[in-house]
């Protein structure tokens, strides 16, 4: 049995759809006072990400600037539509898988998708709980690193 608004429910669905098409796949290009600053700030000396000569490989942990653009999206968008449909966000899972290192030398495209929303009611109320997707892929749509991140949406 259903415990959310049939109308609010095809709405939601809708508005993911469009946001996937909105945000969709857009480019990304490394650069290097960036990927540069970024190890000094995390006391990342090692060569390979700092060295020419080395072929600089990005840090792994630097995809998350990649994909945080794209959740900035996301919410500003879907909380602009839903700020009085939703009482709250509760980030619950995140697992990132890196694949193969990334060379400052090519160029990316980062993309945005979800899986179905599930509905989930408890003793706290009904939630709409999204897998968000973000791959990360080069021109020839080699995946380099999947980003998941799952959130409830607490509807009123």
């Amino acid at each position: 049995m259903s415990v959310i608004d049939d109308t609010l429910r095809t709405y939601f669905k809708k508005r993911l759809g469009d946001l996937r098409e909105e945000i969709g796949t857009r480019e990304y290009i490394f650069k290097e006072k960036d990927v540069d600053k970024f190890c000094e700030l995390i006391s990342d000396t090692n060569p390979i990400y700092i060295d020419d000569d080395l072929g600089k490989i990005i840090p792994p942990s630097y995809i998350m600037n990649m994909t945080n653009v794209v959740f900035q999206q996301f919410f500003i968008k879907i909380g602009l539509d839903f700020f009085d449909k939703i009482m709250g966000v509760i980030h619950t899972r995140s697992d990132v898988d890196i694949f193969k290192p990334m060379s400052m030398s090519n160029k990316y495209r980062v993309k945005f998708d979800y899986e179905e929303p599930k509905e989930v009611s408890g003793k706290m109320g009904n939630y709409f709980s999204v897998m968000f997707v973000i791959t990360i892929m080069d021109e020839q749509n080699a995946v380099y690193a999947v980003d998941n991140h799952e959130f409830f949406f607490k509807m009123r």
